[in-house]
């Protein structure tokens, strides 16, 4: 069996870019103190469409880190039988 090198920084970077281009979408949607109805401010309101990719690009990454393991490093396992056992990542808007 041949053993393959991988080098994550490129994948932990793009995990990084997209979850903070989610997070900017969902701060720019946090509704602010004049928009809130019956004291619910604090709440978001983005269209689902604006973070459908960068979603759908966070679970890809983390699902790819999920299942890269090393026979050299302790503790360092392949766990997406785990991830799948206590339901999987979620979809978003089921797409």
């Amino acid at each position: 069996m041949s053993i393959m090198n991988v080098n994550f920084n490129n994948l932990r970077l793009q995990a990084a870019i997209s979850l903070n281009k989610l997070t900017r979408k969902l701060n720019d949607g946090l509704l602010n103190e004049r928009e809130f109805i019956k004291d619910k401010s604090g709440d978001v309101l983005v269209n689902s469409e604006d973070i459908q990719q960068d979603l759908d690009d966070l679970r890809t990454f983390i699902l790819f880190i999920s299942a890269s393991y090393s026979d050299e490093i302790d503790n360092f396992d392949d766990i997406t039988d785990e991830i799948l056992n206590n339901g999987g990542i979620e979809y978003f808007n089921n797409k």
